[in-house]
């Protein structure tokens, strides 16, 4: 059982034999022993159900697998203060109680996860009172079953509006419109002493969270939502205050706040690597489903719990969870999806000119590899590249004259007191050398500016996906915030050509989804595929100094997710992507003269996200076999080979972030790759000449990785895994 974390302040319990004592002066001390632990999740929401809208299934995944899962809820959510169904007339009538209200939310989300590691909704809680830093007393509430589950409330007071301008609300705090904030303690809190929080406050309490708690996984909500065209500037937001967004308010400044604090740990050089997760809020609204549905009736199911649909008594007289949701859940459309923010790279992994492999993500917000010290050999890693301040993703691309070209996002955040400019911008950086052990090395990240021509407008583009045709060229695609994409290219000599604007597609209101697939044929024509609400759209270029067209409409239907492409030798380009409500992996071919696509087959292990694709053998086989590697329903990695359609899928790794890779070694095996809920690298060969396909058993590619913890058990488990279409 993992240890539980002991508090200083009053309120608190016993502490066991062999616990530490709190340090004076600091907020939270791990007890003895917690050196060993490996894998703690900590995520950082708004509002009590956040995490249950756009969180799940990974933060119920995790829980299953063993992990310390902590939940920091910023606010109270306390709202209009009245615990009612929508539409129920006595609300109107009703006095608001938000201390009420928002107790009553705490104990639906005590009662959620308490299923969600028991089975028993009445599983009972423990209560202390706790002071993350000085003079901030917040609830900290242990599940006494499974006490590495864990919830932090600091109950500061929320907008109490998704988007009308309130300056006592993050947002305010954020744009530095107030100078401090209150708390709000829930009903009957042993909060004594509510305090009020500035910026720098606020900021230094997610710090400290993030200092004693030494997460390996952080998620928190969306820091880029999509703008919302049609509400913005109308009665109730504000001139002055920005944008509307398809998303809460709070989600986004609760983000920015985090943001601030990872950039502030991760400056002080913690020990613990660390990788980040963004999930999308309200927007998943406008999205197509890409879950299936038994998993969003599992969603549903908590949210029932949570909302209180049972109306039976928890013995607390503000009610035992939020009647605005319960029983609700299905009726909306923010639970049938679960989306992160970068869409994951088509690829992470390659092969070095030296025939060695590589791998490449981002912890800590630096760009770190992974490599092999010999063909086919050890792997060694991560080491750092040099340079911060990256998010989401990091992409990788092979070039003709044999060096690696990697891409990603750099994110420039306020400087502690809000000034300063808060903007997005494309980063790549090229190998210069390979070290005597295999390691490649990389020239200082170069900004390639952004697709838009303001920082605002910064804030919403997409990831950049890459490709390099045979002469030489890169090129370089992002979703811009128009909803459309966007392109540079750079010439075999170095020089970038200016963003350009591929023309929209002819659908009105169209506007695609982050997840770009770029290929290059043997030709050097060059495929960009964008998925869209009713279609899979596709821009061709016959090649460098040639303009973008939008190609004959491929006929395919709209994809939920990031399209991954494949150029194959006879000229034509294969597709992976999952159908929108059932999460199934739709593969179609893309003649080589354009035009309508030809579906191939369409199955998968459930999941969600980004299919890794890539040739099985030797581009030039015939018949063609491709593989795939993607997320499956117990938010592990399966994979496939297709020829054509996909056969079966293999049994599952470790709990794993962002999404997985595939790729060839020196020898022509094929090998999937997959970062972990623990900060590692984990490996597995895969035999596609197996009778059903089969993958030998994951491994941590670093020998340092201790391999008797809850992730390594994981790896060699069984999973649950389908073909076919589901229910």
């Amino acid at each position: 059982m993992a240890a539980l974390h002991s508090w200083s302040g009053s309120g608190g319990a016993h502490r066991p034999a062999g616990q530490a004592a709190p340090a004076a002066g600091q907020g939270l001390q791990l007890p003895a022993g917690t050196e060993e632990r490996t894998v703690t999740v900590v995520q950082f929401v708004a509002h009590p159900d956040d995490g249950l809208y756009f969180m799940n299934p990974d933060q119920e995944q995790e829980i299953a697998a063993g992990h310390t899962v902590v939940t920091v809820c910023l606010t109270g959510g306390e709202a209009d203060g009245r615990n009612f169904r929508p539409h129920d007339p006595r609300a109107r009538f009703a006095k608001p109680d938000r201390p009420g209200f928002a107790r009553a939310r705490i104990n639906g989300l005590r009662r959620a996860h308490a299923v969600m590691a028991t089975g028993d909704e009445n599983s009972p809680w423990d209560v202390r009172l706790v002071t993350p830093v000085s003079g901030w007393q917040a609830e900290l509430h242990t599940l006494r079953a499974v006490p590495r589950v864990q919830l932090l409330f600091l109950a500061l007071v929320e907008a109490r509006g998704v988007a009308a301008w309130r300056a006592q609300s993050l947002k305010g705090l954020w744009q530095n419109a107030v100078v401090s904030l209150p708390q709000l303690p829930p009903a009957h809190s042993p909060i004594r002493r509510p305090t009020r929080v500035t910026r720098s406050r606020l900021v230094a309490c997610l710090q400290a969270i993030l200092r004693e708690y030494r997460p390996t996984v952080v998620r928190t909500l969306d820091p880029n939502p999509e703008h919302d065209p049609v509400h913005t500037g109308r009665p109730g937001y504000a001139p002055g205050h920005g944008l509307a967004y398809y998303d809460h308010q709070d989600h986004t400044h609760a983000t920015y706040f985090v943001q601030q604090a990872l950039a502030a740990h991760w400056a002080a050089r913690p020990a613990t690597q660390m990788s980040v997760e963004h999930y999308l809020g309200y927007v998943n609204a406008h999205l197509p489903w890409d879950l299936d549905p038994a998993v969003i009736r599992r969603k549903a199911r908590l949210l029932d719990v949570y909302g209180w649909a049972d109306h039976g008594s928890c013995g607390d007289p503000s009610g035992c969870g939020d009647l605005k949701v319960g029983g609700r859940a299905l009726r909306g459309a923010w639970v049938q999806s679960t989306r992160y923010r970068a869409p994951g790279a088509t690829s992470w992994a390659a092969r070095t000119a030296d025939g060695r492999l590589a791998g490449f993500a981002l912890l800590n917000g630096q760009a770190v590899v992974w490599y092999e010290t010999t063909g086919g050999g050890p792997w060694a890693g991560p080491v750092p590249l040099p340079g911060g301040g990256l998010e989401g993703q990091v992409s990788v691309v092979s070039r003709t004259d044999g060096a690696l070209q990697l891409f990603s996002v750099r994110t420039h955040l306020p400087d502690p007191h809000g000034a300063g400019v808060h903007r997005r911008e494309v980063v790549t950086a090229v190998q210069r050398g390979t070290t005597a052990d295999g390691r490649p090395v990389f020239t200082a990240w170069t900004s390639l500016g952004t697709s838009e021509t303001d920082r605002v407008a910064s804030m919403e583009m997409g990831f950049p996906e890459a490709a390099a045709g045979p002469d030489g060229t890169v090129y370089l695609a992002v979703r811009n915030q128009d909803g459309g994409v966007s392109v540079r290219v750079q010439s075999p000599h170095g020089a970038w050509s200016p963003w350009e604007r591929l023309p929209r597609a002819a659908e009105s209101g169209v506007r695609v989804l982050d997840g770009l697939g770029l290929a290059v044929d043997a030709a050097g024509r060059v495929h960009v595929f964008a998925p869209a609400q009713r279609s899979v759209l596709h821009w061709t270029s016959p090649g460098r100094g040639r303009p973008f067209a939008l190609a004959r409409p491929t006929g395919l239907p709209g994809a939920s997710g990031p399209i991954s492409a494949l150029a194959m030798h006879d000229g034509s380009v294969r597709l992976a992507y999952r159908e929108p409500r059932t999460a199934l992996i739709a593969l179609a071919q893309v003649p080589a003269s354009g035009g309508p696509a030809l579906p191939l087959g369409l199955g998968g292990p459930g999941g969600f996200g980004r299919v890794a694709l890539v040739h099985a053998g030797p581009a030039q086989a015939a018949p063609p076999v491709v593989a795939l590697a993607a997320r499956n329903d117990a938010g592990s990695v399966s994979v496939a080979t297709a020829h054509p359609a996909p056969q079966a899928w293999s049994r599952g790794s470790a709990l794993h972030v962002h999404s997985a890779a595939l790729v060839q070694d020196a020898q022509g095996r094929l090998v999937a790759l997959a970062v972990g809920a623990d900060g590692a690298l984990w490996t597995a060969d895969y035999d596609a000449a197996g009778p059903d396909g089969t993958a030998t058993r994951w491994e941590p590619a670093a020998p340092t990785v201790r391999r008797t913890t809850a992730v390594a058990r994981a790896a060699g488990s069984p999973v649950p895994h389908t073909t076919g279409r589901t229910a």
